[in-house]
């Protein structure tokens, strides 16, 4: 074999890979894509909700965390949400959520497009005062990381119908599912709040969001 025809080969050879990049580049699937949740509408899953046909999102909301400031949708105009309803801020399993929710927020960078909120039915007028002391507790970061309350029956409505998660403001079984929606109001994902790879792939899917706004 010839130096010409060998170098042509070798040539040939270093090019592929190449090829191969720039072809998946245009035409594959870009494999950091989230996925979309309720793309096409939700069947029946609660018999108390009526969704809506076409896509789900998440509906406006409004209620007050423990400082008196109202936070809903409008306030929160923008920002990708991570969503936790709890039963009972003193329960075991909510503490580790919230502490598995810490985590998440010292990942993000000082300047992001996400909020988190944690979520609680109002039991007394002490609430507020709770809240104050549990967001503390976890370092809860002002205009990051939200306490807020509401009445049962309206938080109820919320998680079930909004956020399409299986809770009761009144059960015992506590609540573990950490939702993940975008600034659009699609939800994005479900996460295990007490499985630590979970966790880990909502901080990842985290930062997927937060680049594809940039």
């Amino acid at each position: 074999m010839n130096k010409n025809l060998k170098a042509v080969l070798l040539l040939i050879i270093l090019m592929v890979p190449a090829l191969i990049f720039v072809f998946l580049k245009i035409f594959g699937v870009n494999e950091y894509d989230l996925p979309v949740y309720y793309k096409d509408g939700i069947d029946t899953v609660f018999t108390d909700c009526e969704f809506q046909k076409g896509q789900h999102l998440i509906p406006d909301f409004s209620f007050p965390d423990y400082t008196g400031q109202e936070i809903s949708r409008d306030y929160l105009t923008g920002a990708a949400l991570v969503v936790y309803f709890t039963q009972d801020l003193s329960d075991p399993v909510s503490h580790r959520v919230n502490m598995a929710l810490a985590r998440v927020q010292g990942s993000l960078p000082a300047s992001n497009q996400i909020r988190i909120l944690t979520i609680q039915p109002q039991k007394d007028t002490s609430t507020a005062l709770q809240l104050k002391a549990v967001a503390g507790k976890y370092g809860a970061r002002k205009n990051t990381w939200f306490f807020g309350y509401a009445n049962p029956v309206y938080t109820n409505q919320l998680a079930r119908c909004g956020f399409v998660i299986d809770f009761d403001a009144i059960s015992d079984n506590t609540n573990n599912t950490i939702v993940l929606a975008d600034h659009q109001g699609s939800i994005r994902g479900y996460f295990n709040g007490l499985d630590d790879s979970e966790i880990e792939r909502l901080i990842v899917e985290l930062k997927i969001l937060n680049r594809n706004r940039k």
